[in-house]
């Protein structure tokens, strides 16, 4: 999981010169990941056997804590809470 920073000066450097359109497909692209995220975190709540450390790790998370918070933004709900309402349906 990227945490944002940049390491490579050169590639810090790139990344200021681009144009405003080229930055918007990045956020687009880094949209369609968290949807995509968000889409399988739901399925893989659905399955008990699955652990949230499982399913953090599953998502690409090294972390569950970065997983839960994540899940919360989404949600704005817990993944415990998650998988509490929509398994005892």
């Amino acid at each position: 999981v990227s945490t944002g920073k940049i390491e490579h000066p050169q590639l810090q450097e790139e990344i200021l010169q681009w144009k405003p359109e080229e930055t918007i497909l990045l956020a687009g692209l880094r949209g369609l990941i968290e949807d995509i995220r968000y889409d399988k975190a739901q399925s893989y709540l659905l399955d008990p056997s699955l652990n949230f450390r499982s399913i953090a790790l599953l998502l690409g998370y090294s972390e569950q804590s970065a997983f839960n918070f994540a899940f919360c933004r989404w949600a704005d709900m817990a993944p415990s809470e998650w998988r509490a309402v929509h398994i005892a349906k």
